[in-house]
């Protein structure tokens, strides 16, 4: 009945450390002095999240400041090498439901300002049943994860595809607001996880799922980050040759 009870809380410390949609108050703004912020109809916490650019290629510096995504795709595009995309709130690329390829970017400041523990800021986000390819990136200062790919399209049912391949991912390092991940591929979605470098997802606080939810929990039941997380990932999901450093946990697999 221990071992139950313990395995229980591990699930549940990983399950909340998933990026998931919390509903919270947020100030909404439409421009940026930097960007003209465009509804993207892509709904997250009951808004319309917008966006700096919508669809084509990205190649030089994309400011999204004061806009929720950097540039959204429902149609094919790519985010070309030397590419720098920075400053939204909730992601950094979206891929809802296409064919995305995003190669030698870098990807940063993703989050609130200042990052806080609120469940959303994250660089590379593929969803919906899109496919592509994610090579060569740097992706770092997100708020909750660095690259996730989630999900099965809404009306086939295909999961969400992609090729994670040679990219730095690296968190925050010990913060106690959140729990962020580097990587995380989860509910159906399938990837090849390969030669990535990921570091410094480190969670300190003490909220958790002990007797005492929002904080001062006893240890072992607090929430945790993960270097490259599995959760509930689809068949042919692989992982090799990815190298892991200051990270709270390297790996986890859950099913």
């Amino acid at each position: 009945m221990e071992r139950l009870r313990t395995i229980g809380y591990q699930l549940a410390r990983i399950t909340a450390a998933l990026l998931v949609a919390i509903p919270c108050t947020l100030t909404m703004a439409t421009t940026a002095g930097a960007a003209t912020c465009t509804p993207t109809g892509f709904m997250r916490d009951g808004i319309n999240l917008t966006a700096a650019q919508i669809g084509g290629s990205v190649s030089g510096s994309l400011d999204a400041t004061g806009c929720d995504i950097g540039v959204y795709f429902a149609t094919s595009g790519s985010v070309a090498a030397g590419a720098q995309i920075f400053g939204a709130r909730y992601f950094g690329i979206v891929n809802d439901g296409t064919s995305v390829v995003v190669e030698g970017a870098s990807i940063h400041t993703i989050g609130n300002t200042p990052f806080d523990g609120t469940q959303h800021g994250v660089g590379i986000y593929f969803t919906n049943g899109g496919t592509g390819t994610i090579d060569g990136n740097m992706v770092s200062a997100y708020q909750k994860g660095g690259i996730v790919v989630t999900g099965t399209n809404a009306t086939s049912g295909a999961p969400t595809t992609a090729t994670i391949t040679n990219d730095t991912v690296n968190g925050l390092g010990p913060v106690t607001f959140i729990a962020g991940n580097g990587i995380q591929v989860s509910r159906g979605a399938v990837a090849e996880v390969r030669g990535n470098a990921i570091s410094d997802n480190f969670y300190t606080g003490e909220a958790g799922v002990g007797p005492n939810p929002g904080g001062q929990n006893p240890e072992g039941l607090e929430y945790f980050s993960t270097g490259l997380l599995l959760f509930e990932a689809g068949a042919g999901t692989k992982t090799s040759n990815n190298q892991f450093s200051g990270n709270q946990h390297n790996f986890a697999n859950v099913n």
